[in-house]
């Protein structure tokens, strides 16, 4: 099992916020001492970052190995550094760019920002060794997509050797025999401790939680939708070869599709078939915003001339001398920044998988359709500097919010 730095850390070193005011302490403090986990631990203890029961006095008469604040002291910079907020340099540390992003961020709440920054560097930490090859937070993503799975046996994910399918597949089995084998038994097979175990599963997982990848509910863990668009955005980029363009698939009609609406749990939670449904349906309410949108959006398009068809993008719209590509996305109440990063990434692959296709001197517009009206000034501004529009659905009617292509939503021409 891949050895991790955090594994003798406190419970708090997994929340955002404290690791924020790690990296603040450590900014205020030379790239020397920051390399030295003496200076660095017995820092984050004194600005009460972390806490300990005896007095300085008093842990620094015990052997170096049983002084909490020299394990932190080492442990985090060696975490900050696979997670490329830190980088090391002979004896000393500097703080990279982006984890300068997140020592500049204030405030009581972990900022969009902020969590951009850290979702980029959770995705990013990865192995390549000869043994081993393999991004844990992927494993983790790939492990949850054919269904829930007890939280605390994501932490098997450190001891995959690859991201194949039979080695997730492999990682998946043994993590649906939790609870009904022994944890002993499980840390002797893959060739570590139950304590180590336990503290892979309290750090990374509530680190890919927070930045919205899973989602954990009493003990269970469940792949999000930001986390199977992760998904789905890393297998289209290792499609595209060095030297050959991945073949762009065929596009297809827009057609009704029912809805199935949400229910309560099963009666019987150990009933194999009646949880396979379940997790189904909840596929289809996670997604019953963005269909509904999809539906809306297209019908509008189609009564107003549009000839619309949909493929691995959500819409293309094709009219006479216009093209729409448009990417649909259904919000939460504070997820509007992290579906707008992801639907900017998709717009813009997609543009270039059609691009071929697009006759010349024919304009093509690029749209989000949000499933409900917006107001982040923040989000506004980046769209209008990257020339895509902005729109919405009220009730069923189609707005959109550029000025400038609003005349699009008017009588067939």
């Amino acid at each position: 099992m891949t050895q991790m730095p955090w594994t003798k850390f406190p419970n708090q070193m997994n929340d955002l916020l404290t690791l924020r005011r790690a990296l603040q302490i450590a900014a205020n403090l030379t790239a020397e001492e920051r390399g030295n986990d003496e200076k660095f631990g017995y820092a984050l203890l004194q600005n009460n970052v972390i806490t300990s029961r005896k007095s300085i006095d008093e842990l620094q008469k015990l052997p170096r190995q049983n002084q909490g604040p020299i394990t932190v002291g080492r442990g985090l910079p060696q975490m900050f550094v696979l997670l490329g907020l830190m980088v090391r340099a002979d004896d000393a540390i500097l703080i990279s760019e982006s984890g300068l992003k997140i020592v500049e961020q204030q405030g009581d709440a972990v900022t969009d920002e902020e969590i951009d920054v850290w979702r980029t560097a959770i995705l990013e930490l990865g192995y390549d060794h000869e043994t081993i090859s393999m991004r844990p937070a992927y494993v983790v993503l790939k492990m949850l997509l054919p269904g829930d799975l007890r939280a605390q046996s994501l932490a098997l994910a450190f001891s995959a050797s690859s991201e194949s399918e039979r080695e997730i597949s492999r990682i998946r089995s043994m993590a649906e025999t939790w609870g009904s084998i022994p944890i002993e038994e499980i840390a002797s097979a893959i060739g570590t401790t139950k304590s180590e175990i336990s503290n892979n599963a309290k750090v990374f997982p509530g680190l890919m939680e927070q930045c919205g990848l899973i989602r954990r509910r009493k003990g269970i863990a469940r792949i999000s939708e930001l986390g199977l668009s992760t998904l789905n955005s890393d297998q289209e980029r290792e499609s595209i070869g060095p030297a050959t363009l991945r073949k762009t698939p065929d596009s297809r009609p827009i057609t009704q599709r029912e809805l199935i609406s949400w229910v309560p749990n099963p009666v019987d939670p150990n009933d194999a078939a009646e949880q396979r449904l379940l997790r189904l349906i909840r596929a289809e309410r996670a997604n019953a915003g963005h269909e509904r949108v999809l539906q809306i959006v297209a019908a509008t398009l189609s009564s107003l001339g549009f000839d619309v068809s949909e493929s691995h993008y959500d819409i293309l719209a094709k009219r006479h001398d216009l093209w729409l590509l448009i990417e649909v996305k259904s919000l939460s109440a504070n997820n509007v920044r992290r579906q707008t990063i992801t639907a900017l990434g998709q717009l813009a692959f997609y543009y270039h998988d059609i691009a071929r296709d697009i006759p010349d001197n024919v304009p093509v517009h690029r749209i989000i359709a949000y499933e409900r009206p917006i107001d982040d000034d923040r989000v506004l501004s980046v769209l209008a500097q990257e020339n895509v529009s902005a729109s919405w659905v009220i009730d069923d009617a189609y707005f959109i919010e550029d000025q400038n292509i609003k005349w699009i939503l008017q009588e067939p021409i």
